[in-house]
Order: structure tokens, then sequence, then C-alpha cells
């Protein structure tokens, strides 16, 4: 069974936002916003999270943006229209390089967006009782997939440029019962309004169903979590936030590493915030979900798992 969606943002206030950036400039707005805005004035993602296409007026809103890799989505069971929850993916799919789309038994809610014509003849479809993919349009924009590409590397390398401001002990959080920041990565008081938080770890590994890690914060507070070598949720474990903190403002920058580890989510497991793993395979099975965005080498959902951007879900 798919998730079912039940956030909402409005378009009017991303409107007023954008407008706002237009007029001020990105260093004089609150940071508050990785889809839109910038953290610290260094960490933009720019057209890798799909904040407006190269006109200026269409928002792409990704829930999945791939450096070059594939997306593959594979669904135990075919769409049908008009289910509800039934989706695989909820918000648009933008795909660079000589990645390709290959679909079987499953759906995006959402538009897709490659880089050239040989993508387009590359994707593959299979099953779905010959129901459509995805609902929108499947198109080129070059320009745009590949100015994302170059935003998402500079947000990677300016991420883990920050100075840390907290760390778990042995720079490795491995949990396996409910946490929050405090008792994890050692902040005082918790997750305070208006305030960014940058750790720096070598894994952040949930391991079980009783591994719960809540971040606290409101609209204002960010965390940047800079990881060097494993991200992994198992066994249904959760990355979850409270207190008004959105998965716009949680990045989670995987940074690249001699050996490339595949950050996994499995066997029911759920991460809220924003996937940042350049040159990684973000791989989630077994009914697992993310809510917020994923932007990696390559992505692949298998077992009725999801992504969901919120700021498109129903």
């Amino acid at each position: 069974m798919k998730t079912e969606i039940v956030s909402k943002m409005s378009r009017l206030s991303r409107a007023l936002l954008v407008a706002t950036l237009a007029l001020a400039g990105t260093a004089s707005v609150k940071a508050a916003d990785f889809f839109y805005n910038t953290i610290g004035g260094t960490v933009n993602l720019g057209n890798a999270s799909g904040a407006y296409d190269n006109t200026g007026a269409t928002y792409k809103n990704w829930a999945i943006f791939t450096l070059g890799g594939n997306v593959t989505i594979t669904d135990p069971s075919p769409y049908t229209p008009g289910s509800v929850p039934s989706y695989d993916v909820i918000g648009n799919v933008g795909i660079s390089g000589s990645g390709r789309l290959s679909m079987s038994n499953s759906y995006i809610d959402g538009t897709v967006t490659e880089t050239s014509a040989g993508q387009l003849g590359s994707n593959v479809f299979a099953g779905n009782n010959s129901n459509p993919y995805y609902n929108g349009t499947i198109g080129l924009n070059s320009a745009y997939i590949s100015q994302g590409v170059a935003d998402a590397i500079a947000a990677s390398n300016a991420a883990a440029a920050l100075t840390a401001t907290h760390t778990a002990p042995g720079n490795t959080a491995v949990i396996t019962t409910a946490k929050d920041e405090s008792s994890a990565f050692g902040i005082t008081g918790g997750g305070q309004p208006g305030q960014t938080y940058v750790i720096n770890l070598t894994d952040l590994i949930l391991q079980g169903a009783s591994a719960a890690l809540v971040l606290h914060g409101d609209a204002a507070t960010n965390y940047v979590i800079n990881i060097s070598r494993y991200m992994s949720l198992a066994g249904g474990a959760k990355i979850t936030l409270a207190g008004g903190l959105t998965e716009a403002n949680v990045l989670y920058n995987v940074k690249s590493n001699a050996t490339q580890y595949d950050v996994t989510l499995s066997g029911g497991s759920e991460a809220h915030g924003i996937i940042l793993a350049t040159t990684r395979a973000v791989k989630e099975t077994g009914n697992s979900v993310i809510y917020g965005e994923v932007i990696a080498k390559s992505v692949s959902l298998s077992g009725a798992s999801n992504v969901i951007n919120p700021l498109t879900s129903p």
C-alpha cells in the first residue's frame, strides 16, 4: 500500500517568496527554505531544487533529480487510475546526461524533464496495464537540467565547507531507539527557532522499528547533516520533523566517498528532508518513503516505495 499524502504548500506563498528574492536578493532574505533560498548565504540548490525553470516562469518542484544516472521505479502491482493512494513519485523528475527513465507497474504524479533526445529514445516502460506512467509531459530542457547539475555539486561542496556546530559521539550516529537532536547530536536545549545546525558525521544509521530520530525546530530552523560514509535506514526506522520544521530546511549532504556506498532505505523506513548525494546511488525498497527531494547520481525505487515532494502533494 502506497503512502497517502496529507501535506500541502500554498503556491501563492512560493510566488511571494520568489518575488521577495527578486527584489531583495538572497543575501538579505532569511535562510529558511532549501527549495528556493539559501542557508548561511552559501548553500543554494538552485535549479537542482526545481525552484523555477530557465524561463523564470514554471516551478519544477523536483521529487527526484539525477546527475547522469538512471531513475528506476518498479512496483509490485500495476497502477490503477483513480486509486488512492497510488503514486510512486509525487513531484517532477529531472534526469541529466545519459540517464534514462525505467518504469514497471509504476506512476509519477508529475512531469519528466531530460537533457537529450537520446534519453527519450532509451526510456523503458513495462507493465501498468496500458495505463499512463506519468501525469504530465515528458520532454527536454538541456540548459535547465545542466545548470541543475552544476548547482547540485556547488551546493554539496558549500554544505561540506560549513563549520560544524555539533557532532555525534565518535562522529557516528547509530540509532536503534527513540532519540532527538539533543541526544543524537548533543544540541543543548534542542532545535531552536531560527537557528542553523551543522552536524558532521561519518555515518547516519537507523536500525529497526524502534529507531526514531525526531528533529525539532520551526520554519526558520535549518539542519545541515554532512555524512561522509553511510546513510542507511532499515526495518521501519524513521526520521521525522516536529515543531514546524519543514523538509525544505533539512539537508542530508552525503558526500563523495572513495567507495561510493549507496544511500539506502528499506523495510518500510521513512525520512523527511532533502537527500543530496551527487556521486551516490539512492535506493529505496520495501515500501519505504522519502518526504522531500532526492538529488543523487541515480535513484531506484522498488517494492511500492515512494518519493514525495511536499510542495506538490495534494
